[in-house]
């Protein structure tokens, strides 16, 4: 839709009309984003992001009760983890890994938990494996960081 009204906007000659269709479309580029994520899961990550690790864990777990995604699978094994469940969190991203054992998220955070049981080999394996997987870029430094620490 954007880049089939953008030649009608060029003609305009008009500099206003430019700045009105870059608003236009950044806002519904910025909504279909927001509104893409259920409102569950927006709702389990501001508890996350808000220390809340507990009502983050109960909310994951409802998630992947709904929906049972490797990405939900994950963020319950994050939530479990940063409260202190840590055989519950190896078992989230264990099974996070198994739905998809290219999601290097998965990998990484059960690699935070086996360091934290003092499983430094397994540790390791788990972050090598996240950096050959699908892993988001802001994560790729804080693995190899991690990695450079078990050596």
């Amino acid at each position: 839709m954007m880049a089939s009204t953008v030649l009608f906007v060029r003609n305009l000659q008009q500099g206003w009309a430019m700045l009105a269709w870059f608003a236009l479309f950044g806002l519904l580029i910025v909504l279909s984003s927001v509104l893409s994520v259920p409102a569950e899961e927006r709702k389990a990550g501001r508890a996350f992001r808000r220390g809340d690790y507990a009502a983050a864990a109960d909310l994951y777990r409802a998630l992947v009760e709904k929906r049972p995604l490797a990405r939900n699978y994950a963020f319950l094994g994050a939530a479990l983890g940063a409260s202190g469940r840590l055989e519950e969190s190896v078992e989230a991203s264990t099974e996070a890994i198994n739905r998809d054992p290219e999601y290097g998220l998965a990998y990484y955070n059960r690699a935070l938990v086996l360091r934290q049981l003092r499983k430094k080999s397994r540790a390791r394996k788990d972050l090598e494996r996240a950096l050959e997987a699908d892993l988001p870029r802001r994560f790729r430094s804080a693995v190899r960081g991690q990695l450079e620490e078990l050596r």
